[in-house]
C-alpha cells in the first residue's frame, strides 16, 4: 500500500478531467486497492470492477479452487464517456431484421428493466402510447381516455406493476418511425419496441466479465515470443489485446489523440498495444512507458539474452513491434500507403538524471574562495561531459514544451542551432558565440532565443551580450536569455 499510495496519487492528478484509470489487480490484493482508489479517487468515481478470464483452465498450482481470473479496477476523474466495443458475432446475431430499404436491425423492448424501473421511481417516464390496428395510427400521450378503436399500451412489468419508459414523452414524439407497437404472445400484453439499427460506426456497451480468448494470458507470452524473446526472459506479460480491447472502449474516433500512461511498463505491453491500436484504426493516440530499471540477476534468462534490467526490456520490445508493423505492412503495398506513412513510428527514450546545470548548495560550499567561484566564476555552470541532447531537453522542459515537440537542427553562421516548434525557440548550445550567428537568428524572428552563458566570453563579452540583447528587441524578440 506503501508502495501505489504516492504512485495512483500522482496519477490523478495527471489524468484529465475526462480521464479514466485501470488497474490490474489479483485476488491477493484487491481489497487493499480498492480502498486506496476509494480514498484517492472518490467512492463516487468508481465505475466497475471488471472481472478478467484470463486463464480459463485455471491455475493448476492453487490447492483448492484453480483461479481462472483477475479483476480490472476501473475509476474517472470527473466526467468520462466511453466510446465503446465493436459488436461481437453474438451481438451481430441479434439483428435479424431488414427494413423496406434493406437496413438491417433488431428490436428492443422500450420498456425499462433494472433500477428505477417503477412508475413510483421516475412518473415522469410514464405515459401511454395508443395505437389503432386499422389505420395504423400509433403515438404517445400523458391522457389516460382511450379513443375508439384504439389499445392502450402501458409500460407493464412481469409481476403486472406499472413500470416506466426508457424514453422520455417529448423524445418517443420526435423518433415515432422508430417505434413499433407489437403484441407479445407468451405474455398477451402488449409493448412496444425500438428499432436499432446495425451501422457502420455501430457500438456496445460492455459487460463487468471479460471472457474473449484475446484477454487471455497465454496471449501474452504467444505475442511476446512472436517478436523473437525467449518466454523465461519475461513472465506473463499482458496480452496487447486486453489494452487494445481498453484502447477501443475509451478513444473515440473524433478525439483520437489520447495520451495513454503506463507507469508499470514491463514488458511494453502497453506501448505495443498502442502502436497496434494506432495502425489499425488510423489513429494517433501517444504511449508513455515508465520502468525502473530493475537489474535482472545473472542467473536470470533475461540477463543471458543482454538485458541488464527490465527497463532494457521494454525498450527492445517496443523496437521490434514497431519493426514487425512495417514488415507486416509492406508486404501489403496497400496497407502500407494508406496506413504506415502517416504513422509516428517512433519513440524516445529518456532517464532520470540529475540537472545539467550546476546547483548551489550551501552546504558543500563552506570555503569563502569555493563560494566566490560559485557567485562570480558562472559561465562554466555547465559540466563538460554533458552532449547538447541532454541540455536541450531540460531546457525544453523547463521552457515548458512537451517532449515530443518537433525539434529540427540547423546551421546559422557558422554555428549548430536547434529549432523548436516551427521555429517559436531557438536554441544554441554552442560556445564561442558571434555577432553574425546572434543577427541571423533575429531575423528568424522567434519568440524566444537561449544561448549558452559561456559562449560569451573574453574581453569583449559583456559588449557583445549587450549587443545581443539590443539586436534581438530590434526584431521583435523580447525574450532572449543565457543559461
Amino acid at each position: 500500500m506503501n508502495m501505489m499510495y504516492p504512485r495512483l496519487f500522482l496519477a490523478r492528478n495527471l489524468l484529465k478531467n475526462d480521464g479514466v484509470i485501470f488497474i490490474s489487480i489479483d485476488n491477493h490484493e484487491f481489497d487493499n486497492l480498492k480502498k486506496i482508489c476509494d480514498e484517492i479517487f472518490g467512492p463516487e468515481n468508481f465505475i466497475n470492477c471488471i472481472t478478467n478470464v484470463n486463464n480459463p483452465k485455471g491455475r493448476s498450482d492453487d490447492k483448492h479452487i484453480a483461479t481462472a481470473h483477475e479483476y480490472l479496477l476501473v475509476y474517472k476523474k470527473i466526467e468520462i464517456s466511453f466510446a465503446g466495443w465493436k459488436p461481437d458475432e453474438k451481438v451481430l446475431r441479434r439483428y435479424n431484421k431488414k427494413d423496406d430499404k434493406g437496413e438491417i436491425y433488431r428490436e428492443i423492448d422500450l420498456r425499462k428493466t433494472g433500477d428505477n424501473d417503477r412508475r413510483v421511481d421516475r412518473p415522469n417516464l410514464f405515459y401511454y402510447f395508443l395505437y389503432n390496428d386499422i389505420t395504423g395510427h400509433f403515438y404517445p400521450t400523458y391522457d389516460k381516455e382511450i379513443p375508439e378503436g384504439y389499445v392502450q399500451i402501458l409500460p407493464l412489468k412481469e409481476n403486472g406493476e406499472e413500470g416506466n419508459w426508457r424514453w422520455s414523452l417529448s423524445t418517443a414524439e420526435r423518433d415515432i418511425k422508430l417505434l413499433l407497437p407489437k403484441l407479445m404472445p407468451t405474455r398477451k400484453i402488449w409493448s412496444v419496441f425500438v428499432k436499432d439499427f446495425l451501422t457502420d460506426d455501430k457500438k456496445v456497451k460492455p459487460t463487468s466479465a471479460w471472457t474473449d480468448k484475446v484477454f487471455n494470458s497465454e496471449r501474452g507470452s504467444e505475442q511476446f515470443i512472436e517478436l523473437g524473446f525467449k518466454k523465461e526472459v519475461f513472465p506473463k506479460p499482458k496480452p496487447i489485446g486486453l489494452i487494445k480491447k481498453i484502447l477501443e472502449f475509451t478513444v473515440k474516433q473524433e478525439e483520437n489523440d489520447a495520451i495513454i500512461l503506463d507507469f508499470f511498463a514491463g514488458s511494453g505491453s502497453t506501448a505495443h498495444a498502442v502502436l497496434e491500436f494506432n495502425k489499425e484504426t488510423d489513429s494517433k493516440v501517444k504511449f508513455i512507458s515508465v520502468q525502473l530499471p530493475e537489474k535482472t540477476e545473472e542467473k536470470d534468462d533475461a540477463f543471458k539474452e543482454g538485458f541488464a534490467n527490465i527497463a532494457e526490456i521494454s525498450k527492445e520490445r517496443i523496437r521490434r513491434s514497431l519493426a514487425k508493423i512495417i514488415d507486416d505492412s509492406e508486404k501489403s503495398n496497400e496497407l502500407f500507403v494508406k496506413n504506415i506513412s502517416a504513422l509516428d513510428l517512433g519513440f524516445k527514450v529518456f532517464k532520470l538524471q540529475p540537472s545539467n546545470f550546476k546547483i548551489w548548495d550551501s552546504t558543500l560550499e563552506k570555503k569563502p574562495e569555493a563560494i566566490q567561484a560559485k557567485l562570480f566564476d558562472h559561465i562554466d555552470h555547465i559540466p563538460n561531459e554533458e552532449n547538447q541532447e541532454a541540455i536541450l531537453y531540460e531546457l525544453l522542459l523547463k521552457s515548458g514544451f512537451e517532449l515530443t515537440t518537433p525539434i529540427e537542427t540547423t546551421d546559422i553562421a557558422g554555428k549548430k542551432v536547434f529549432s523548436i516548434a516551427d521555429g517559436l525557440l531557438l536554441i544554441c548550445l554552442e560556445k564561442n558565440m558571434t555577432l553574425e550567428c546572434l543577427k541571423a537568428m533575429a531575423e528568424m524572428q522567434p519568440t524566444r532565443v537561449i544561448c549558452l552563458d559561456e559562449a560569451f566570453e573574453g574581453e569583449n563579452a559583456d559588449a557583445l551580450k549587450t549587443n545581443a540583447v539590443q539586436i534581438m528587441k530590434s526584431k521583435g524578440v523580447l525574450n532572449f536569455r543565457t543559461v
